[in-house]
């Protein structure tokens, strides 16, 4: 360098500056490329786990040295079902962004339907009602989360959590609102919960002591301002 530059610190400086803008020009690159080894060194998420990132859903599909690529879920549906668009997004995304995993460590999650009920109906027998079908039929998922929990906890620092199905009342103004707690399979939840739903209304049409409710709303109707001028005793 000194036989071609006699002036090394101008030189020195300058190539300062080019590397700097390169660094610059090129960071998402870097940061993309450090993304990809952080999934894979770190399991942030693996092919086939069902996950959310930066507000998108899906199911992964291939996991490469700078981008994901997975199966868009919800969108335009309403609930955890593909809408058949392939989304891909920049690994770089696990460094800023929280990701949410539906099944790294566990298959199930927890869900809840909310049914309104008239004060008028036996909340007793409601309740009773909803909590044995929710049982019989989450039977089987509640062994395995069970044993999933207890797997996990030798992993990490996890509390006792509630697997058993459990039903929750709220008084309101208009009716008396069901909670009803249950853990599902994470890639089965919208179908788990049409046939619970399905069978608790089947069997609250057999039970006239229960009764759905809805928005209700009064109208009072007052006379006119000429009936009440052309027949003052009228009210």
């Amino acid at each position: 360098i000194h036989i071609w530059i006699p002036d090394t610190q101008s030189f020195t400086v300058a190539m300062g500056i080019i590397s700097a803008g390169i660094v610059i020009a090129l960071q998402d690159v870097f940061r993309n490329f450090a993304g990809g080894v952080l999934i894979l060194t770190g399991k942030v998420y693996s092919v086939g786990d069902r996950i959310e990132i930066g507000g998108e859903t899906g199911d992964v599909m291939d996991i490469g040295v700078m981008n994901t690529t997975m199966m868009e879920l919800r969108g335009w549906i309403a609930s955890d079902q593909a809408t058949g668009r392939i989304t891909s997004f920049p690994n770089g995304k696990v460094i800023t962004t929280p990701v949410h995993n539906y099944t790294k460590d566990h298959t199930f999650l927890w869900d809840e339907i909310m049914i309104p009920v008239t004060y008028s109906s036996d909340w007793k027998m409601a309740k009773e009602v909803m909590l044995d079908i929710v049982t019989r039929e989450t039977a089987g998922i509640v062994k395995e989360a069970e044993a999933e929990i207890e797997k996990i906890g030798e992993t990490y620092y996890l509390p006792r959590r509630m697997v058993e199905p459990a039903v929750y009342l709220t008084p309101t103004d208009n009716w008396i609102t069901f909670y009803i707690r249950y853990v599902t399979r994470a890639k089965e939840r919208r179908q788990f919960r049409t046939r619970i739903s399905e069978m608790i209304l089947e069997k609250i049409r057999e039970c006239p002591e229960i009764s759905i409710s809805s928005t209700t709303t009064t109208v009072t109707l007052a006379p006119s301002r000429d009936d009440v001028v052309s027949d003052p005793g009228k009210k």
